[in-house]
């Protein structure tokens, strides 16, 4: 076959010691060397001669019929392509495989020495570009893809000229059965192609090696759904050469009852951001570099939120040395660096409470969130022993977000895997005069906290508050607490259960003079106009409240106002109960009106 080679052998008796002399009629079909080695060319047949300088003078030949390969595989200009020889390889993976156009076939060994296969092209051609198929079984066996190799090119079969050449190189998928392409933009033509493996861990192996672009023709796709928890999956499988391309869907939404997950049992008040790789994997953008203590600002801005990564390449998470943990890319090699991007979306971060990053790190490593470092350290983490690290929620935005993680490898095993969890619900400050307002972020439930919700309507001459116990997201309420900071959770389906005439400041308002906002006047606690011009800030609840008569309204059947001096009864006096609470008009029983107890 044109491009193999086979070594003729002289059957001879009786003459140890001769020189054979090895000759071939037509070098354009087939060359023979001094062995007897012989290469075919291109496909014809030829006169194959030795001769001996023996007394005898004996002379013999054999005619040679050298064949056209079986080009199984084209490329998009036609040109075709045949593995020639190669490394020995598995029983039921040979070296032929590399080059069969079926991508559910492949070509596997045990040792680096094997790792290796010469192609021939149809036709000599430049090479653009090159691609690699993984095997079938690769996500289960990760290290088996090759991360050093080298394709050099020739035109006899053997003088090598080195197209492009490889070291730690995890660009190559771990996917099942998915193309990687590496682009090179070669001038020279070369009609043989020797493809050289090593850096592999557990075996090589790789279902097909393409040389320039390849023509596919995608059926329909397969679709896995997502769940809240699983990145569903969409498959093409090409229905000539069977190589598969994947797109992954975001995760879909959680499915809430009751403020719990019916999938995954987590709950609205503590949300997972960004779930470890330990039960399922992840993808994230990285960048990669031989050498440990790499300057850690790759590029500028690669740490951001708003950074570019398009150009950035795609590894499957967790990542480990070989029998290191669950790891889904195989990390080889001693003395190098990786710089990682994980993307996630936050609709509302201001329902955000808490974070929570959890990280395993082997070696040196440092962690930010949107371009803030919330860690750094050396060494490496006790096996599965999650280093917890608190990161302040205000650093989130609304929309895409990112963690980045600079980590190097400088000794021994390695390993990455990190995630990000929190709580949701609400953040409520109360000042000294025990009330606030608070527009809530998210549904919060109050059941339980030491903070009291409270719906307010105003009925022309008090403002009177109702008790509730959950609030609907966007609705603005009073709030009554001992001075402090307080936190309540996350729900779903808030019902405010009570009339509630607060208004919510979404963002900040230009008060005109119908505006009422939390005040406290004196002792007492109410609602007092706002002065013109001034702002309201985003966050706040006020009432509006047209052609009003006074600048301050109290609260009416509330604790906020208690007797704190006496007045002379009249006809503006103003009412108390036996607790000390103001009230609109007198009530059944004991009431005080100035300095005296009126019973009605």
């Amino acid at each position: 076959m044109v491009g193999s080679t086979a070594q003729f052998l002289p059957d001879v008796q009786n003459l140890d010691g001769a020189t054979f002399t090895w000759t071939s009629a037509d070098e354009t079909i087939a060359t023979v060397a001094a062995d007897g080695t012989v290469t075919g060319v291109k496909a014809g047949k030829v006169m194959i001669t030795v001769t001996t300088d023996a007394d005898q003078g004996w002379t013999a030949s054999y005619e040679l019929t050298v064949s056209e390969p079986n080009y199984v595989r084209k490329d998009v200009n036609n040109v075709g392509y045949a593995v020639v020889t190669g490394g020995n390889g598995w029983g039921d993976s040979p070296v032929a495989n590399l080059v069969d156009n079926d991508a559910t076939t492949k070509f596997g060994c045990s040792g680096g020495g094997d790792a290796w296969a010469i192609i021939i092209a149809s036709e000599p051609v430049a090479v653009q570009q090159y691609s690699f198929v993984t095997g079938g079984d690769t996500y289960g066996n990760p290290g088996r893809t090759p991360r050093d190799w080298k394709l050099e090119g020739s035109n006899d079969n053997q003088t090598w000229t080195v197209i492009d050449q490889q070291e730690q190189n995890y660009k190559a998928k771990t996917a099942n059965k998915e193309q990687t392409v590496f682009t090179v933009n070669g001038t020279d033509t070369y009609k043989f192609f020797k493809f050289t493996a090593g850096n592999f861990n557990g075996g090589f192996q790789l279902g097909e090696l393409w040389i320039n672009e390849q023509a596919h023709t995608w059926g329909e796709p397969t679709e896995t759904a997502s769940t809240c928890t699983v990145e569903g999956k969409k498959v093409w499988e090409c229905t000539d050469c069977k190589a598969l391309k994947t797109e992954r869907l975001p995760l879909a939404a959680h499915a809430y009852v009751n403020g719990v997950c019916t999938v995954c049992n987590a709950k609205v008040a503590e949300p997972i951001l960004l779930a470890n790789g330990q039960a399922n994997d992840y993808i994230v953008k990285f960048r990669h570099k031989t050498g440990a203590e790499n300057d850690r600002n790759i590029e500028e801005g690669w740490n951001t939120a708003d950074f570019d990564d398009s150009a950035w390449d795609e590894l499957v998470m967790p990542i480990g040395t070989a029998g290191y943990g669950v790891q889904h890319t195989i990390w080889q090699n001693e003395y190098n660096t990786f710089w990682f991007r994980r993307n996630f979306y936050v609709e509302n971060p201001a329902a955000i409470t808490k974070l929570t990053l959890k990280v395993l790190h082997d070696d040196d490593y440092a962690i930010y969130v949107n371009g803030t470092q919330i860690d750094e350290a050396g060494g490496w983490t006790n096996g599965t022993e999650w280093l917890e690290l608190d990161v302040d929620p205000s650093l989130l935005v609304a929309g895409n977000n990112v963690v980045a993680v600079y980590i190097e490898q400088n000794w021994g095993g390695a390993y990455c895997d990190f995630y990000l969890e929190g709580k949701a619900g609400a953040t409520i400050e109360v000042g000294d005069a025990g009330y606030a307002t608070f527009v809530a972020p998210c549904d919060v439930d109050f059941t339980g906290a030491e903070v009291t919700p409270k719906a307010a309507t105003f009925d022309g001459e008090y403002v009177q508050l109702a008790d509730v116990t959950t609030v609907p997201a966007g609705t603005a309420v009073v709030v009554k607490a001992a001075e402090g900071t307080y936190t309540v959770p996350a729900t779903t389906d808030a019902v405010l259960g009570a009339t509630n005439e607060l208004v919510a400041a979404t963002a900040d308002v230009t008060a005109d003079g119908t505006q009422y906002i939390l005040a406290k006047q004196g002792e007492e606690v109410g609602f007092a106009m706002a002065t013109t011009g001034s702002t309201i800030a985003a966050g706040k609840g006020y009432l509006v409240i047209n052609s009003p008569v006074k600048a301050f309204y109290g609260f009416d059947g509330d604790d906020a106002t208690g007797i704190n001096d006496i007045e002379l009864a009249g006809e503006n006096a103003p009412i108390y109960n036996v607790a000390g609470q103001r009230i609109s008009k007198m009530q059944k029983g004991i009431n005080i009106v100035g300095s005296k107890k009126i019973l009605k």
